[in-house]
């Protein structure tokens, strides 16, 4: 007892950050899951589906703007965290690059929708769910709180945001056609806690000044690794949505965002273990440390699976109400990717991120999405394989597992671990 109060009080900051960054993730996982069962009885199967594929679609210009200053921004202001000007300097050549991604991101929606019918044919809903989803990730400043571990302020707003966003859904939300609403409500939530963030870096003593072309340029070319590697993992992952839709359903693509949902419960837990300690890790590069928390991580990831294997059926029948049938072995199936994920997530991001090779999280996912899209049109057209959301499912992890398996031969080449 006496040696974890030492360990709490020699990590006080870490601790907090932890607690703060716990908070938001409940937040931001269990709101959403008290929706779910209202959203998706009020709209349907079909329409709640149509609205995971628009963020699937939109999913890939959120990656475009973001660009990797998620990892290289944080990384800088954590290096600069008492030098204000410096600071303001980063935020602003950061506002302005992802300002241009956004304004480039809108041009692109609008000639797909000419060419792409479901675009086209709900192009509103696409254009609000870009708006939500794209200002927020252009103006939330969160690698400037995680940069100088503040974590605090994030977690105030994202509350105030989120209850906005929970107590309008009830409202507003009425009937089939009220699909478009949906990104509409979290627009408005977003744009509550923008305000609030920039009013918090104005009061912290950051200052917008106009970026030097230099500065900016600077700024995208250390970046344009991460966003890359960014954009392969979402490449992955989107498309693997936008398949099931055009192969089978919006049916499916509705089975398959709930047994993603039930997932990230894990997964969250894992990637806020893995952020608290990002700064840490960045400063001190403590591989003993490292290799523990590893260790920490891969039991906890293992023992997560084995709860969806007992309880994940309950779940899903509370979460849909009864009307999503046969979700449970899909589950059990995708289960396999929880430590999978969790392994890949700390030897990317709190290894190679950390020492600086982040053009092997680059080419551990653009291998893994080659994978997958070779696997994929291996089993289409050669092998004539029927296709149904186990198949895709069982590429799907195939895709994550070579991932971690390249990370993890890196780390052991270089001696990272």
């Amino acid at each position: 007892m006496n040696k974890l109060i030492s360990i709490i009080k020699n990590n006080e900051k870490l601790v907090k950050n932890f607690s703060y960054l716990s908070i938001i993730k409940i937040v931001t996982l269990f709101l959403p899951l008290f929706t779910y069962p209202y959203l998706l009885k009020t709209l349907g199967q079909s329409n709640y589906g149509l609205l995971i594929y628009s963020q699937a679609v939109v999913g890939y210009f959120v990656i475009f703007v973001n660009f990797g200053f998620s990892i290289t921004t944080t990384r800088e202001i954590s290096q600069n965290r008492d030098n204000l000007s410096r600071i303001s300097e980063i935020i602003s050549a950061t506002y302005f690059a992802k300002v241009l991604f956004f304004v480039i991101s809108l041009l692109i929606l609008y000639l797909l929708s000419i060419y792409i019918n479901d675009i086209h044919q709900h192009f509103s809903l696409f254009l609000y769910t870009l708006l939500w989803l794209g200002l927020f990730e252009v103006f939330f400043p969160i690698y400037y709180f995680q940069g100088v571990e503040k974590m605090k302020y994030i977690t105030m707003i994202t509350l105030v945001s989120r209850v906005i966003f929970f107590i309008c859904i009830f409202i507003f939300i009425k009937s089939k056609n009220d699909y478009v609403l949906f990104p509409i409500i979290n627009l408005a939530g977003s744009l509550v806690g923008i305000i609030c963030s920039l009013y918090i870096l104005y009061k912290d003593g950051i200052r917008l000044i106009k970026p030097s072309f230099r500065e900016t340029i600077y700024h995208i070319k250390s970046s344009y690794i991460m966003g890359l590697a960014l954009g392969s993992n979402s490449l992955k992952s989107n498309l693997n949505l936008i398949l099931i839709k055009n192969v089978l359903s919006f049916n499916e693509v509705a089975v398959f965002d709930l047994i993603s949902k039930l997932l990230n419960i894990a997964n969250t837990v894992i990637d806020l273990i893995s952020q608290t300690v990002f700064p840490k890790l960045a400063k001190e590069k403590n591989k003993k440390f490292f290799l523990k928390l590893l260790k920490f991580v891969t039991v906890i990831s293992i023992a997560m699976t084995l709860l969806y294997i007992a309880f994940g059926n309950m779940a899903i029948d509370l979460l849909s109400n009864n009307q999503i049938k046969n979700a449970y072995p899909v589950l059990i199936l995708m289960s396999v990717m929880v430590p999978i994920y969790s392994i890949g997530t700390m030897l990317g991001r709190n290894c190679l991120n950390v020492y600086g090779y982040d053009r092997h999280v680059l080419y551990s996912m653009i291998i893994s999405s080659f994978i997958y899209i070779l696997v994929y049109l291996l089993l289409k057209t050669i092998l004539k394989v029927d296709f149904n959301i186990y198949v895709f499912v069982g590429v799907y992890l195939l895709s994550f597992f070579v991932d971690t398996l390249y990370r993890y031969i890196i780390c052991k080449k270089e001696k990272l671990i």
